[in-house]
């Protein structure tokens, strides 16, 4: 099971050039998966529930990204009472 660093994704002052990127940690297609990954801003539904997840979660992400691109602010925060996410 992958063990992820928690940061906090702040939205920058201002934007540039948009890129998007794996950072190499891409899976097959039609692989499933059911641990938890994606910062918590991005976290799809899925992976937040536990259930058996894959590339769709990718869409979600590109989705949460496009609005906070459009609207300058995060659409989710991500963080619940005890601070797991």
């Amino acid at each position: 099971m992958p063990i992820y660093a928690w940061r906090r994704f702040d939205l920058p002052k201002i934007f540039g050039r948009a890129v998007l990127s794996d950072f190499d940690s891409s899976i097959r297609g039609d692989e499933t998966r059911n641990y938890e990954a994606q910062p918590n801003v991005y976290r799809s539904p899925e992976v937040m529930l536990k259930t058996d997840w894959s590339y769709p979660v990718d869409i979600w992400n590109v989705g949460a990204m496009v609005w906070d691109l459009s609207e300058g602010r995060h659409l989710f925060y991500g963080n619940d009472p005890d601070g797991k996410g």
